[in-house]
């Protein structure tokens, strides 16, 4: 992103672009060229320390690295840091308005969380009406200021209509925990709402990476008839065969509560992902609507699986 760019042009350093990722060139270019920063996607970070851990471990230039697009574990920053000496700082941000919040070296940091707000911006947390939700509650993240757009492009000139007095809606759903610390929940379109309660997609998923047979997932909804949505996880095992359908549903019951447990658990080889990684729940939406398996009447009904 520009605003990972930007700062190390004006400090003179040196920007190492892939066009698309490729784990064992990654790997040879940061040894080759001593790379002191990095930024990825969790997703990234996830793969080099599940195929690349020896590789990390001589990764002694890094210093401070950064993630954004999906929030960060709290396994994968401990495992990067203890790998590599190097810091790995959580950010939150979008095209529109540049980082919002950010963790930052030498300041408290709350695992899970995407940091505190950032000086070139002002951010607040609102309902579906726009109005400011209480301390402690979620709700979607708007962000205006210095570094933010002024509108969007349309018919030769800025457009500032879509923009409510200069915020940027971004589509994101947070949680603001002891006051400052930002919690990413989900993306307002990619929650799930079953039987009228809502389904977090990222806490959920922050649940199933938590299993020791589990090296990514990604959870979706599906319309149901009666339920309105279901939630369906599509899981890549660390290897084929390490958890079943029926050890995450009890990994998760013992975590969740009941209406958030997946009722459906598919099993593939990779998740389909952007060129930058993010995962594209898209296409995993339409391959689940497409899917013939069939979905359990009952939240208490044994889960299913497919590979």
């Amino acid at each position: 992103p520009i605003h990972g760019i930007l700062p190390i042009v004006l400090a003179g350093g040196s920007v190492i672009l892939m066009g698309r990722f490729d784990i064992d060139r990654c790997c040879e270019m940061v040894q080759r060229f001593q790379v002191t920063t990095f930024f990825s996607v969790p997703t990234i970070y996830t793969m080099l320390l599940d195929q690349k851990g020896d590789a990390l471990a001589q990764m002694k230039s890094l210093r401070v690295c950064s993630a954004g697009g999906s929030p960060l574990t709290e396994e994968i920053v401990k495992k990067f840091e203890a790998l590599t000496g190097a810091t790995l700082l959580n950010t939150y941000g979008l095209t529109e308005a540049g980082a919002i919040y950010r963790e930052m070296l030498g300041t408290p940091r709350k695992s899970g969380c995407a940091g505190t707000i950032g000086g070139t911006i002002e951010a607040k947390l609102v309902d579906s009406r726009g109005r400011p939700v209480n301390a402690g509650e979620p709700g979607e993240i708007h962000a205006r200021g210095f570094t933010a757009i002024k509108g969007y492009w349309k018919n030769g000139r800025v457009d500032p209509s879509l923009l409510d007095d200069g915020w940027v809606n971004t589509g994101d759903v947070g949680v603001l925990e002891d006051g400052y610390f930002l919690r990413i929940l989900d993306r307002t379109k990619d929650m799930i709402i079953t039987g009228g309660a809502n389904i977090y997609s990222a806490e959920v998923e922050r649940v199933i990476a938590l299993h020791p047979g589990v090296q990514m997932s990604a959870l979706i909804g599906i319309p149901d008839r009666v339920m309105g949505e279901l939630a369906v996880a599509y899981v890549v095992p660390r290897t084929a065969g390490a958890v079943s359908a029926e050890e995450l549903q009890a990994f998760c019951r013992e975590r969740l509560s009941s209406y958030k447990v997946p009722r459906r658990f598919e099993f593939v080889d990779k998740l389909p992902m952007t060129p930058t990684g993010k995962i594209q729940k898209f296409e995993l939406r339409r391959t689940a609507v497409q899917s013939s398996a069939a979905l359990p009447k009952k939240s208490g009904d044994k889960p299913t699986g497919a590979k």
